[in-house]
């Protein structure tokens, strides 16, 4: 049964994180499976076990494949796109990611997550070798290998560019939250000092820990009011007066 395939594929790669014989499983629901759905989740997940196995050449191909099988299902070609991105293939990627916003229709909920990776991407425009760290990086995320990603990251944190920079930090800071450490969080947030978004979500997120990770109640009214001051515009406003 190809469903019953898939949801035993599902619970070795999440939750046993049995890889290869997730992989196997999602093979055979591929093969025999009886719906549209499951086949592109099928194929979905065959290429997300390649990715965390950290062979992207292989995932590259088989995507291809894929593709090649099944030339109208948009999913496919959004995953090879992202393969292209964690091997730092900035030209690559940003042509396919180009071409999907051209064919997808606004309303596709994939329309926005694509236009906000192509924006992401545009800030290395004139820094592809710290972009090619940065992809790294992201695909170290995707492998659950935090330590890796901070490594990358922090290779970067001192970038000429400001925006690159801030975005580095803000990313180690949550990482770093992730693994318990309030303390290296907390020094990257505040090491964040340029006039970027990055400064405002910074700002957000040290209240946020003082409001609900340490419940220290008093600073973090002190930090949502200093926020409402700084940030009168901010898209975060309402958020922040409704948690005040």
């Amino acid at each position: 049964n190809s469903q019953a395939a898939y949801r035993l594929a599902e619970v070795q790669y999440k939750i046993l994180s049995d890889l290869d014989a997730a992989l196997y499983l999602y093979e055979q629901t591929y093969q025999h499976a009886n719906s549209k759905n499951l086949l592109i989740d099928a194929g979905v997940g065959i290429i997300n076990i390649l990715i965390g196995k950290g062979d992207l050449d292989l995932a590259k191909k088989k995507c291809m494949k894929l593709i090649k099988e099944n030339p109208n299902i948009f999913t496919f070609k959004i995953k090879y796109s992202q393969i292209l991105f964690y091997q730092g293939s900035f030209n690559e990627a940003s042509k396919e990611l180009k071409d999907l916003t051209q064919n997808l229709e606004i309303n596709d909920p994939n329309f926005n997550d694509i236009l906000e990776v192509l924006s992401i991407m545009s800030i290395f425009n004139e820094n592809q070798s710290e972009f090619t760290t940065f992809s790294k990086a992201q695909h170290n995320l995707q492998q659950n290998k935090r330590i890796g990603a901070l490594k990358n990251l922090e290779s970067i944190l001192n970038s000429d560019k400001e925006i690159i920079a801030d975005m580095c930090k803000y990313q180690s800071a949550w990482l770093y939250y992730l693994q318990g450490d309030l303390s290296n969080s907390k020094k990257q947030l505040n090491s964040i000092k340029n006039n970027t978004i990055y400064k405002e979500l910074s700002h957000i997120f040290n209240a946020e820990i003082l409001d609900y990770i340490e419940n220290d109640i008093s600073k973090a009214i002190d930090n949502y009011l200093k926020f409402l001051d700084l940030y009168p515009q901010s898209i975060y406003y309402d958020d922040i007066r409704l948690r005040l």
